[in-house]
């Protein structure tokens, strides 16, 4: 059980259009510790996963994030 995200961003600033496609992951653990609605949480897993259009095509690109959330 977790929660999963779908989201898009389209932003016209002044070095031209950037667009950002993404999905995101959280594991149960991550959005109670996220609450503090968990005091006893081991650990919890955020997978992230996104895809980036800029006008530098050096910037451009997929980018992939692994994030572990521990409470001691």
């Amino acid at each position: 059980r977790g929660l999963l995200v779908l989201g898009a961003m389209h932003d016209r600033g002044g070095t031209g259009v950037r667009e950002t496609f993404g999905l995101t992951w959280e594991s149960r653990d991550a959005e109670s510790m996220n609450l503090d609605q968990a005091s006893d949480a081991d650990g919890a897993v955020k997978l992230r996963l996104v895809y980036e259009r800029t006008p530098d095509p050096n910037q451009s690109g997929p980018r992939f994030e692994l994030t572990y959330i521990s409470r001691f």
